[in-house]
């Protein structure tokens, strides 16, 4: 076992319910059990899902959370491992959710996390690919992929939080001229196993809540037209702004990343898409940047006043040791931060180069024709419904 499924599965044993409050909402073969009914903003929601036929529950599978405003129909999406027919999660519910009453919306899918891929371009007799899974939460596993007889391969059972990218190259070469195509099967549509909903009401009436569950008759929930439209947890439905890198940024810059920064633009310009090569593209176009070439093994890397500056690759910082492998067509944009400007601690000095890849609408091929994947993994047992 991984330590990354190591790291994660350590939450399973967290959580338990006081029999003081529980109020379940059962079916033939999926149980819900939440803390209470009516919450407060800022409130933290903690929810309890059972098969009740836990027996010939599959050991490994994926639990779904589509919760939907009734009023309004906006709706958000989370994705849960789901171990042996059992799931204990917690919500925080931010500020910013809206008063009103909300359908949690459980489906169970059978499939765990696994990826699918072909090597389109490789040569006869090339048994092995490397690839490095890097996550959200920094956590990195590199390893060796068997190629089958048609160059196919299967990475299975791998549990990682949130997202993360995955890089893949030739076993004991650093070419990134391969061609790959992968299939992340729980980012296809889907029959669910089972299916249950829940209400529940914010900042209102219990009054309110019961005339919600009392229409819970005529409340339906369908897949169709959500799959899968959004990066884990984020909201599905979002704004488009006249500017796609304005826009773009809006969804996918956070935090101190945010901040004043040299922009470039993959998405409206194919300057970056065109280039061959990375490194090179970066010095010749910001000033004081240098590539530096180490002299014992080859490795490049960029640096500012003689320190090695952090790269991050959708906000997630890379190790100092590995390289960019990143197809330049695969970049949406790139924010440079100068020496002075910090994103984290201790980056002040050495600036920061911020690499964020094409997602969802900003991705306009499904080709997949490249060596590096942004790649969609199951939400934290401690999460921030926003």
């Amino acid at each position: 076992m991984n330590q990354i499924l190591k790291t994660y599965t350590l939450g399973f044993i967290i959580y338990f319910f006081s029999n003081s409050y529980l109020f379940a909402q059962e079916t033939d073969s999926l149980q819900i059990v939440f803390s209470k009914k009516n919450y407060q903003s800022g409130d933290t929601i903690l929810f309890q899902v059972n098969s009740l036929d836990s027996i010939n529950a599959r050991k490994a599978s994926t639990l779904h959370l589509w919760i939907e405003e009734i009023n309004t129909g906006k709706k958000w999406h989370y994705r849960y491992p789901y171990i042996n027919g059992y799931l204990s999660a917690t919500l925080k519910i931010d500020d910013r959710i809206n008063n009103g009453n909300y359908a949690f919306n459980f489906t169970v899918q059978k499939a765990f996390f696994n990826l699918i891929g072909k090597v389109i371009n490789t040569e006869k007799n090339f048994p092995f690919l490397n690839y490095a899974l890097i996550s959200k939460t920094n956590q990195t596993l590199i390893n060796l992929l068997p190629l089958d007889d048609k160059n196919s391969f299967k990475l299975g059972s791998i549990l990682f939080q949130d997202s993360a990218l995955i890089v893949f190259s030739k076993a004991k070469q650093k070419s990134t001229d391969l061609q790959i195509k992968i299939q992340t099967p729980l980012d296809s549509p889907y029959i669910p196993n089972k299916f249950n909903t829940h209400f529940i009401s914010i900042n209102h009436s219990i009054d309110s809540l019961k005339n919600s569950v009392f229409k819970s008759d005529v409340y339906n929930f369908s897949l169709d037209n959500n799959l899968f439209k959004t990066i884990l947890p984020a909201v599905v439905v979002n704004s488009k702004s006249n500017n796609q890198i304005e826009s773009f940024q809006k969804e996918n810059v956070s935090g101190l990343f945010a901040g004043d920064a040299i922009v470039l633009d993959g998405l409206s310009t194919d300057e970056i898409s065109n280039t061959a090569d990375l490194y090179t593209y970066l010095v010749s176009k910001i000033g004081g940047l240098r590539l530096v070439t180490n002299s014992e093994n080859g490795e490049r890397f960029l640096s500012w006043r003689s320190k090695p500056t952090e790269i991050y690759i959708d906000e997630v910082r890379l190790d100092k040791d590995i390289e960019i492998y990143v197809s330049p067509a695969d970049i949406a944009m790139i924010k440079v931060f100068r020496p002075g400007e910090s994103v984290t601690m201790g980056s002040g000095d050495r600036g920061a180069i911020a690499i964020y890849l094409k997602t969802g609408q900003y991705k306009k091929t499904n080709n997949n024709n490249n060596n590096s994947f942004y790649i969609l993994g199951y939400t934290g047992l401690d999460a921030l419904w926003r």
